[in-house]
């Protein structure tokens, strides 16, 4: 399991960029390293009756895809929120404990089949991992940090004020870490990024997340900030570190 960030907040921001538009405007590719690792982002198609068949993202790298929420989806994450919680060890867990107790199957399942009816739009804040074969393993996302790298909603944002993305992702799915998946994902996403314009790019965890650690130094993240003694997780003491990326390194290992 690979988690980058301080805590389950991975903020809802409204998009930076819009991507949607005709078919012939949308249909992107970007040749990522690797000969079968491409950028597919499918746009609208046909006039149909549900956003599903009208609009998706999909982006293919190495052996992964990353792509929009869908409605199978649902059991997964409730299984991870009930049965398989080994991920929660990982993901922030000063908060994870007491969402997990508190978690409602049938509360989130009306939640996530109402939010389906909208159809996604814009730049992609988060995305659901799938291997290439299509088992559904899960996710990236993205929060925005101001200049002191704290969490900042867009709407709180002040006139002029800074604000930058972090990013993160999660293999929910216990069989599959130990693959370099979280990795794959997560380099996909930042060239995501990078592709619209999104240079400046952060990612946050705490250090005893060991995962997370190797995976930012192999995309090229380095350390920028250390808050020592942070986060007390399972009896021990733990600093909250953020990263940076080296976009000139990433782009060294990860060519478009």
């Amino acid at each position: 399991m690979l988690i980058g960030c301080f805590g389950n907040a991975f903020a809802a921001a409204e998009a930076m960029k819009t991507i949607e538009g005709p078919m012939e405007n949308e249909q992107k590719n970007a040749w990522l390293s690797g000969s079968s690792s491409r950028l597919n982002i499918i746009g609208r198609h046909g006039d149909t009756e549900t956003w599903k068949e009208k609009t998706r993202m999909e982006i293919y790298y190495r052996d992964i895809i990353l792509r929009d929420y869908r409605e199978s989806d649902i059991e997964d994450d409730i299984r991870w929120n009930t049965v398989e919680t080994e991920w929660a060890l990982w993901d922030a867990p000063w908060e994870t404990e007491e969402d997990l107790a508190s978690f409602d199957p049938q509360s989130f399942r009306e939640e996530e089949m109402e939010g389906l009816k909208k159809a996604p739009q814009g730049f992609r804040w988060s995305l659901e991992l799938d291997t290439s074969e299509g088992m559904h393993i899960g996710g990236v996302n993205a929060y925005l940090i101001d200049e002191d790298f704290q969490w900042i909603h867009e709407k709180d944002l002040k006139p002029g004020q800074k604000s930058f993305p972090a990013l993160g992702v999660e293999v929910n799915e216990s069989s599959c870490w130990g693959r370099g998946l979280g990795t794959q994902g997560l380099a996909a996403y930042i060239r995501y990024f990078l592709d619209n314009g999104k240079r400046e790019l952060y990612l946050q965890t705490w250090s005893g997340n060991f995962r997370m650690l190797r995976c930012a130094e192999k995309l090229g993240f380095t350390e920028c900030n250390r808050i020592v003694g942070m986060r007390h997780v399972r009896g021990a003491v733990y600093d909250g570190l953020t990263f940076k990326l080296d976009v000139e390194k990433f782009e060294k290992m990860f060519p478009s």
